[in-house]
């Protein structure tokens, strides 16, 4: 992987490039590459760039513990697994310090202020993961991690469940400042996609009665008329059609089921209008059936990763 990139393109990528190909030849190197950029808790933008990147950050955390739980050859590079999980205690420790990472800072109820659903999806994620791999070696700041992780489940369904519409309404939708478009905009209109990472990420604030809910929601209001993605409200582009978030929702519905075999059919057909693209590159974003803008390699990733865990 090249480091000339996009440090958040590298890490994001990781877990779908993973779960495609089942090759864990170079992440570890990856991994310890990115883990040298660590500077006060976060990833830099790139080699050039020395901005914070607090997605980045997070997104390595999820490519550190799937290679963790997946990747360690059997066991035999403990070494560096050792040095990647000190990595994310150091990361999660500044993110919950009095400083915070990026500008973001812990609040009282565990989440992060200023941040998007996807940063505090990914961030719960990264406490709750980082919490179980200490306390599997007897580190006891694992306590103190599992106990904000606490906090932040009862804060974020209080803040984030909306009961009308049976899924996950920001409260800047909810004020409505949110998302426009289609019949007329405003609250529930078009549900906000990035919650399909809630039933992905291996650890989650949602329990998964509401998981369910939730894709049963998206799956009636999300896919209405879309040949390639599922809809989702672009600050600048407008009304577009989102691949990765098509890759998520097939990946989600296998997730939540009871039984992976009765889901597996229908996740199948949800990614079967992305294998053609496979050979031509894919868009982040459709529209008319056209791509916007040039082949996306996180989006590529996420659509192969999701290809390989429902088959097809």
């Amino acid at each position: 992987m090249a480091f000339s990139t996009a440090n958040r393109v590298i890490a994001a990528a990781i877990p779908g490039m993973c779960r495609a190909k089942n090759s864990w030849s170079t992440v570890g190197e990856t991994l310890a590459r990115l883990a040298e950029c660590v500077t006060a808790g976060a990833l830099p933008a790139s080699a050039t760039n020395a901005q914070p990147d607090v997605e980045a950050t997070l997104w390595f955390i999820r490519a550190v513990q799937l290679f963790a739980k997946e990747g360690n050859g059997g066991g035999e590079d403990e070494q560096l697994t050792a040095k990647l999980r000190e990595t994310t205690k150091q990361i999660v420790q500044e993110f919950i310090s009095e400083q915070g990472v990026g500008g973001m800072i812990m609040d009282h109820g565990g989440m992060l202020t200023a941040a998007s659903l996807r940063i505090n999806t990914l961030w719960y994620s990264a406490l709750g993961t980082a919490a179980a791999d200490l306390k599997a070696v007897n580190d006891k700041s694992s306590d103190h991690f599992d106990r904000l992780a606490g906090r932040f489940r009862r804060a974020f369904v209080k803040t984030f469940w909306c009961e009308e519409h049976a899924c996950i309404c920001p409260p800047h939708v909810r004020q409505g400042e949110g998302q426009k478009g289609g019949t007329g905009g405003g609250h529930g209109e078009l549900p906000e996609p990035d919650q399909l990472l809630l039933p992905i990420l291996p650890a989650s604030p949602l329990p998964r009665t509401k998981q369910r809910q939730m894709i049963q929601t998206l799956r009636e209001r999300l896919f209405s008329g879309c040949d390639i993605g599922i809809w989702l409200q672009h600050p600048t582009l407008g009304r577009v059609e989102s691949v990765i978030h098509r890759a998520w929702f097939a990946t989600s519905i296998v997730n939540i089921a009871d039984n992976r075999t009765v889901a597996i059919p229908e996740a199948q057909a949800i990614l079967a209008p992305l294998k053609p693209l496979l050979n031509t590159g894919i868009a982040a974003f459709y529209r008319d059936g056209k791509p916007l803008g040039e082949p996306d390699p996180i989006t590529a990733a996420e659509v192969m990763g999701a290809m390989g865990t429902v088959g097809g």
